[in-house]
């Protein structure tokens, strides 16, 4: 991907895996703090995300659960591990690029670009939302 950095309003968010460029001219990438459930495994950065209806905390985004993970939330921005207890973790929900290929848990029919209400660019690549 074409480093954006260095252009005017794009603002990078450097992880280990560079997972994510912001893009943010008029408005800056919009993250939240969730909690994610306890022994539910662990996350990497860039792992897409859900809300489970029981309880209301983060999970690992499934498009065929029946429990909430089955709608697209976020992008999970912090690796965490979830063995010992819950877990907080900063979730970008809205106005980034994303690469695709740097997506954990996209399912095949791309339903997560429509529940995240984006699009995919750039022959299919990118994810903006």
């Amino acid at each position: 991907m074409a480093d954006l950095g260095t252009q005017p309003g794009i603002v990078t968010k450097v992880t280990s895996t560079d997972v994510a460029i912001y893009w943010a001219p008029a408005l800056a990438p919009l993250v939240v703090g969730y909690t994610f459930k306890a022994a539910t495994g662990t996350y990497a950065i860039g792992t897409l995300v859900g809300e489970r209806t029981s309880d209301n905390k983060g999970g690992k985004y499934v498009e065929s659960a029946a429990d909430g993970l089955d709608v697209a939330v976020g992008i999970i921005l912090d690796q965490i591990d979830t063995t010992d207890g819950d877990q907080s973790a900063s979730v970008l929900v809205g106005c980034a690029l994303i690469e695709i290929a740097n997506l954990t848990g996209a399912d095949a029919g791309a339903n997560y670009v429509t529940d995240l209400n984006g699009r995919r660019v750039l022959n299919n690549t990118v994810l903006v939302f």
